[in-house]
């Protein structure tokens, strides 16, 4: 769909500098499906959210990616996924007057170049678990629910989800071809959504390179 195309335009521009193509982000998205509970489209759709932060703070596509999947399973809407998410780094890059203070409290670095320096999973365990921090301060620290939910949702109860699926995303070359082969469907079905799967990849990336 349009939407769909839009949305993996928007993904390959914010991670351009990675050099992330079409195919790669395909395959992350396919992975992410698999890991969560949410479809190649709802991604497509929602992921350009978020994914300009996600790149300027470092984030890998990834760690981006497993991110939102492992929200989904919580019963979040990825559109609503993507939007806590990018809230959450949005907090960390522009930390309140109120945060740094309970940062300096915890002695923890709560700034963009942590985050970076340590990845996603890291990042919020040692935040979120490693620091003692109660309930109230995180509260301060990510300064709105959307935010302070992604984190606990990432780095309390489903800490292990977000691992394994980052683990499966550094195997995900070859997903998209992988799904397709299991999908019991006649040939001509196989070859019509593959070719559409294609034709929307090779819109996105010319739309990209085009600087759409």
């Amino acid at each position: 769909t349009a939407s769909a195309v839009s949305g993996l335009t928007g993904i390959l521009n914010a991670f351009s500098a990675q050099n992330v193509t079409a195919t790669q982000a395909a395959d992350a998205m396919f992975v992410a499906a698999a890991d969560g509970a949410t479809t190649i489209e709802e991604l497509a759709s929602s992921l350009g959210m978020v994914a300009p932060i996600a790149a300027n703070v470092g984030l890998s596509l990834d760690e981006m990616t497993a991110a939102v999947a492992v929200l989904t399973t919580q019963g979040i809407k990825t559109s609503v996924a993507a939007e806590y998410l990018r809230s959450a780094l949005t907090n960390v890059i522009k930390p309140s007057d109120q945060a740094r203070g309970v940062a300096k409290e915890l002695g923890i670095a709560f700034n963009a170049e942590a985050l970076a320096a340590k990845g996603l999973a890291t990042f919020l365990r040692d935040v979120a678990i490693n620091s003692g921090a109660t309930k109230d301060q995180l509260g301060r620290l990510f300064g709105d629910v959307g935010g302070l939910t992604a984190v606990m949702a990432l780095a309390t109860g489903n800490a292990e989800k977000l691992s394994t699926s980052l683990d499966h995303m550094r195997d995900k070359a070859g997903a998209t071809e992988r799904a397709f082969g299991i999908m019991s469907e006649s040939l001509s079905q196989q070859v019509t959504r593959r070719e559409a799967l294609t034709d929307a990849a090779s819109v996105a990336l010319g739309e990209a390179d085009a600087g759409i």
